[in-house]
C-alpha cells in the first residue's frame, strides 16, 4: 500500500540524506544545482551540456524576472541556494532561501 501522508520527521528522513545529496550532485549537477535547463539543441543534447543549459537557464529566469538590486526575493524551495546566490550576485538583491531540507539549507 502506499504511504499518502507524511511527517515532519519522514520529509527530514528523505530530504536530509547526504548520499542522496551525493548522487544528485553527481547525475545533475556537481555544485548541486537541481533545476532545469535551457539547451540550445535538445534534440542532440549530450550530458555535458546539462550544466551549461542549467546556467543559461538562471540568466534566462533572471532577465525575465525583472529583479534589481532594490528587489527583494524569496526562493522557495531552493535547495543549495545555487540560483538564490546567483541572483544576488548578479544583482545585488537581497535573497531569502527556504527549504525542507535542513542539509541544503546548511550546503547553502
Amino acid at each position: 500500500m502506499t504511504q499518502t501522508s507524511f511527517t515532519e520527521a519522514d520529509t527530514e528522513a528523505l530530504f536530509d540524506d547526504v548520499e542522496r545529496d551525493q548522487r544528485f550532485r553527481s547525475f545533475w549537477h556537481p555544485d548541486g544545482s537541481l533545476h532545469w535547463g535551457y539547451f540550445e539543441n535538445l534534440a542532440s543534447a549530450q550530458p555535458e551540456d546539462f550544466v551549461p543549459a542549467c546556467d543559461r537557464w538562471d540568466a534566462y529566469m533572471l532577465q525575465q524576472s525583472g529583479i534589481t538590486a532594490e528587489s527583494r526575493v524569496l526562493e522557495v524551495a531552493c535547495g543549495n541556494g545555487n540560483a538564490a546566490i546567483w541572483i544576488a550576485q548578479q544583482t545585488g538583491c537581497e535573497v531569502v532561501g527556504i527549504d525542507l531540507s535542513s542539509s541544503y539549507i546548511d550546503n547553502a
